[in-house]
């Protein structure tokens, strides 16, 4: 996500230079923090991710991801074996936008996803540092209790305005008429959000493209929203997530692959969005199987 903001505590700093973080730890941790949703400080990835997009080697990234977790940086759930992206909390991330705006992240005390947890951030006695920020439970919420009251929120103003409404001539009942259905736009904003703020800088990542020449035009755009959709039919629950994993696999495939990377006769490269990565359904499934042949990173 690129959108908002991500606070970074002064605190942290005194972390590296106490060496109770180390310095690639702290790279990562802050590199996860500025790519995390800043509506709820949960990133998307996984080490092999994170050694493509942030230009560390996959066993460092693997040994700080262990390491951040014991310590208490971030908490992970993930699927042993798997080689897709998976959800990692960044402890005591303060959201800047959506329900819980304004709370910290508590990834101590959460232990399900369905169940996130956050708290208010204690202004009076933070140092900055984030360290005695109060966990205790009159301050917590979960994300599930936040998003209900906030649909609760909604659906009352819905009535309230619904009730105030003015008859229209030759409508015996207005109030009854369905709304516009904006579920549609929901998920393509959604597929959109995940194909421009994940998998794109990953491919540029992956791939070696410079992303001041090569774009995501409305070609490239349209060529991912109709594989992503493909995907998601593929996909379990949740669908959004798992379907931008399976296209962050055809990604990694490709880019592990010698021919496509120019070992071949022509010693050129086959890396194309449009062309060799996302061109079709039968293209990026024979891709899947690629990437589904490769071990777990």
């Amino acid at each position: 996500m690129n959108g908002g903001y991500a606070p970074i505590r002064r605190g942290l700093l005194d972390h590296l230079i106490d060496r109770r973080i180390h310095r690639d730890e702290y790279h990562l941790y802050v590199c996860m923090i500025m790519r995390a949703d800043h509506r709820t400080g949960i990133w998307r990835g996984s080490a092999g991710i994170a050694s493509s997009l942030f230009d560390v080697p996959l066993r460092t990234a693997r040994d700080c991801f262990e390491k951040l977790e014991e310590k208490g940086y971030i908490k992970r759930f993930m699927k042993p074996g798997s080689k897709s992206a998976y959800p990692i909390l960044i402890n005591k991330y303060e959201c800047s936008e959506g329900v819980v705006k304004g709370k910290r992240l508590n990834a101590e005390t959460t232990i399900s996803l369905s169940e996130v947890q956050y708290e208010e951030v204690d202004l009076s006695c933070s140092d900055g540092s984030g360290d005695n920020v109060s966990h205790g439970s009159s301050h917590g919420v979960s994300l599930g209790a936040a998003l209900q009251e906030h649909r609760t929120e909604k659906e009352e103003k819905t009535i309230v305005g619904t009730q105030n409404q003015v008859p229209t001539s030759g409508s015996e009942n207005p109030t009854s008429s369905a709304p516009p259905k904006n579920g549609e736009n929901t998920k393509l904003k959604l597929i959109h959000d995940q194909i421009r703020n994940v998998i794109w800088p990953v491919y540029l990542e992956s791939c070696g493209k410079n992303g001041k020449m090569y774009t995501l035009t409305d070609k490239r755009m349209g060529k991912a929203v109709s594989r992503f959709r493909e995907c998601m039919k593929k996909a379990r629950e949740p669908k959004i997530e798992n379907a931008t994993s399976l296209m962050l696999g055809v990604i990694e495939a490709a880019s592990k692959s010698k021919f496509h990377n120019g070992e071949n006769e022509q010693r050129e490269k086959y890396l194309e969005w449009e062309r060799h990565l996302f061109p079709s359904q039968e293209k990026t499934e024979w891709w899947i199987m690629r990437w589904n042949s490769l071990s777990p990173s």
